[in-house]
């Protein structure tokens, strides 16, 4: 929730008066504001990789602006050693769920964004030209697929040790790299692909090993 967004409580039981029964309730305030009153209790979450402590204030109530008359939950997150009212404004439509619970939901969000980085910058499902809809339904399920098949064949044929140690000796700056990302296994397998193709033809026309290897070398330095 952005930090202009008012909150306002449920709307009101009927008067029994006449006229239409009120919508919402009273003016809770942005989040800023309701914060400076609300009560944080200590949940224990599970985000990006890690167990922490955290601080959520809970308030029930209607975000008018965005979801009109349908019941949300706003949820305040606060860090320990913080001086601000709070690090965090999350609105959910789910108000079962535990709050320590959404708050990792929302966590899962940063690896959805790198999966739609990767899918346009390295697949380039960005870049297609489709018109038709039938076209456009398919092209982004194809390049979910195409990104599942890479991953699957690297995690049972590529040596991910070795790519890593080889990152680190020719890309000094990348030290400290741990982990190969899904650009590390394009590259990978776009290398055998591409090697597997041309040595397959130098084979058929000269059967020196001494030649396929060097041309093996040549992909490896290159891609």
């Amino acid at each position: 929730m952005q930090r202009n967004g008012v909150f306002y409580a449920p709307a009101p039981p009927p008067t029994g008066r006449r006229g239409h029964p009120a919508w919402k309730g009273e003016r809770l305030g942005s989040p800023g504001e309701i914060a400076e009153t609300a009560v944080f209790t200590r949940h224990t979450v599970e985000r990006y990789g890690r167990t922490e402590s955290v601080l959520i204030a809970v308030t029930d109530g209607l975000w008018w602006g965005a979801f009109h008359r349908r019941p949300c939950r706003l949820l305040l997150i606060s860090d320990d050693h913080s001086d601000k009212p709070y690090a965090l404004a999350l609105v959910t439509t789910d108000l079962d769920a535990d709050p320590a619970q959404i708050v990792a939901r929302y966590s899962w969000r940063w690896q959805i964004e790198l999966l739609f980085l990767q899918l346009k910058q390295i697949l380039g499902i960005g870049q297609a030209r489709n018109r038709v809809q039938r076209a456009v339904e398919r092209t982004v399920p194809f390049g979910l697929t195409v990104y599942t098949i890479t991953v699957i064949w690297y995690a049972l044929h590529a040596d991910h040790q070795a790519d890593i140690a080889e990152r680190r000796a020719t890309s000094p700056w990348l030290a400290d790299k741990t982990n190969v990302s899904f650009e590390d296994m394009h590259a990978t397998l776009r290398r055998e692909l591409l090697g597997h193709r041309i040595t397959h033809v130098i084979a058929a026309h000269s059967p020196n090993p001494q030649i396929l290897q060097a041309v093996r070398d040549l992909f490896r330095l290159t891609a």
